[in-house]
């Protein structure tokens, strides 16, 4: 009898621990569904943010080529500038050389200043004058 009751002992306090492992079970399967759920919610959230980071990066980069591509152009622009005001420059300074020889070859045929004639000597040097407020203020320009 002794030997039975020992079993009965040790069978109710199996059955004990059996109820509190499924309970256990039990609740470690919540737990485990609930982080499956967690995680599937996480995941997706990472995949739309993901998604998003993906579209603004090619967004940037086809901003970045479409500058590129402007400052190029752009240099390019400046350059053609650079040449033709270079060219307009040159001829401007042509211009002005022969402008200044014509004057010189005007000068050189004008008559000798008459020192008995006040008057032209006047004309002479007002001419002269302006001439010296004009060259300054070329210089000064």
């Amino acid at each position: 009898r002794a030997a039975t009751s020992d079993h009965e002992n040790k069978a109710q306090a199996l059955s004990l621990d059996n109820a509190s492992l499924r309970e256990r079970i039990s609740s470690l399967e919540a737990e485990c569904t609930r982080l499956q759920e967690s995680l599937a919610e996480e995941t997706e959230r990472r995949n739309r943010e993901t998604r998003a980071l993906a579209r603004k990066v090619a967004e940037l980069t086809e901003e970045a080529a479409e500058t590129g591509k402007k400052l190029e152009w752009e240099k390019g622009e400046n350059g053609v500038l650079k040449k033709k005001h270079a060219n307009a420059i040159k001829e401007l300074n042509r211009e002005l050389q022969r402008a200044l020889k014509r004057c010189e070859q005007l000068e050189a045929k004008l008559p000798p200043p008459d020192a008995a004639s006040t008057r032209t000597g006047s004309v002479s040097s007002l001419s002269s004058g302006e001439s010296a407020a004009t060259d300054e203020r070329l210089q000064n320009g």
